[in-house]
This record gives C-alpha cells, structure tokens and sequence, in this order.
C-alpha cells in the first residue's frame, strides 16, 4: 500500500504549512508470524523534524504496540 501522509484544514484540505510524508506499507506472512514492513519519506528534513516534534515517534511506538496485539489475535 502507498499513500501520502500530512494534516488537514478545516475544509478537508491538505495543510501545506505542515509537513507531509509519503508511506509504503507491507505486510506478509513469515511462517507463523507477520511482517510488517514501512517506509516513510519526507521531502526534505525539516518536514522529517517537524513530524518529530509533533510527538509522531511516541504515537507511532504505541501504534505499533496496538498492532502487534490486533495481530496476536488473527493466529
């Protein structure tokens, strides 16, 4: 899965004053255990900064969490 990242307006539109990042997403099966691969690209690195600041790596760290356990449950 591809798809582009980034904060929206009142109205729906993408915010161009706030960063935007591209993701690849993909998951497959490796033998009795999924593989969750991700990609993500900024356009340059004070969009990447800019995210971090944001708290994106705490939110993204307990994100990942919840996914291992909706995971654990489709054995």
């Amino acid at each position: 899965m591809i798809s582009t990242d980034g904060f929206l307006d009142e109205n729906g539109n993408i915010n161009k004053e706030m960063p935007q990042s591209k993701w690849k997403v993909n998951f497959s099966s490796l033998e009795k255990n999924s593989l969750v691969e991700i990609e993500i690209a900024f356009n340059d690195f004070a969009q990447l900064e800019n995210t971090l600041d944001l708290g994106f790596k705490e939110g993204f760290t307990m994100g990942l969490g919840n996914l291992d356990v909706s995971l654990a449950g489709h054995k």
